[in-house]
């Protein structure tokens, strides 16, 4: 860690409580925004995975702002505190669209866009359709999927029957809980807490959680990812933790054989969640991808 991120981590005060707003882009779909004000500095989009949600950046944006940097988390459809209609088009092109929709909507050009895990696949189709939008992209654990549930998702999803039978909401925030040790290097931050907050969406109604999840499994991609990130011209920085649950190597060759501007960047002592567990690596690498 150098100086200036440990400065920031240990002397920025609160910046002030973060807003939100809800978009509504169609008939049950309503996108929740988180936003901190910050200064006139590059805007920052935070784009969490398919468990995350502004929670998950919560070490992290107030310390954005604080550097002066407006930050704006856009929670996905089906994830965090946005709706969660099960008849919906899950696709990672649909939500990247509905990504678009929102920026445009708050009139954010060139920022540096912060892509967790599927966030990732999201947020690279948003750079090759609207370079406008983003200027540089810092990946954690962010691969180039083209399908929108992983892989554990549409395995479970086999089950489907079974699990509403036995109890979908036991079952659901368990394989959570399992999930976030399961891709950390060291679990010591799964707290009941944490749990609590990323269950959230399965404690409040695990049967609707369950039809949104069948959906996802079963979504077809309009377009491929992989052909076109030779045409993704922003930096992408990616954030991999040094663990054996973070992102394969054949994953990261992918993108390092595709994108024309990219960077790997190990982070010591982190899994999946590099944000939760080195919050200090995600802000350094913000900080350094805006100067």
């Amino acid at each position: 860690m150098n100086l200036l991120t440990l400065a920031v981590l240990v002397l920025a005060a609160a910046y002030g409580p973060p807003s939100t707003r809800v978009f509504t882009l169609a008939a049950n779909e309503n996108i929740n925004v988180t936003r901190y004000e910050g200064g006139a500095k590059t805007p920052i989009v935070i784009v969490p995975g398919l468990l995350g949600s502004a929670y998950g950046f919560r070490q992290i944006a107030p310390q954005l702002a604080e550097q002066g940097h407006p930050v704006i988390i856009v929670d996905m459809l089906g994830a965090g505190s946005s709706s969660k209609p099960h008849k919906a088009d899950y696709s990672l092109t649909a939500q990247s669209r509905r990504i678009e929709t929102v920026l445009d909507s708050l009139g954010i050009r060139d920022a540096i866009v912060v892509a967790q895990a599927l966030g990732g696949s999201i947020s690279y189709r948003l750079a090759v359709h609207r370079p406008d939008l983003v200027k540089a992209i810092v990946g954690i654990d962010a691969g180039a999927s083209e399908q929108a549930a992983t892989s554990g998702v549409r395995k479970a999803m086999k089950f489907a029957t079974v699990i509403r039978i036995f109890g979908a909401k036991r079952i659901m925030v368990g394989k959570v809980k399992e999930g976030l040790i399961d891709a950390s290097a060291d679990p010591a931050w799964v707290t009941p807490e944490i749990v609590r907050e990323y269950t959230a969406p399965y404690r409040e109604d695990a049967g609707q959680m369950l039809k949104v999840m069948q959906t996802m499994a079963n979504t077809k991609e309009p377009e491929l990812l992989v052909p076109l990130l030779p045409n993704l011209k922003a930096h992408v920085l990616l954030l991999v933790g040094t663990s054996e649950k973070a992102l394969s190597a054949e994953k990261i060759e992918v993108l390092r054989a595709g994108l024309p501007n990219f960077t790997l960047r190990r982070v010591e002592g982190a899994g999946q969640f590099v944000n939760e567990e080195r919050p200090d690596a995600v802000l350094e690498a913000i900080l350094e991808i805006s100067r």
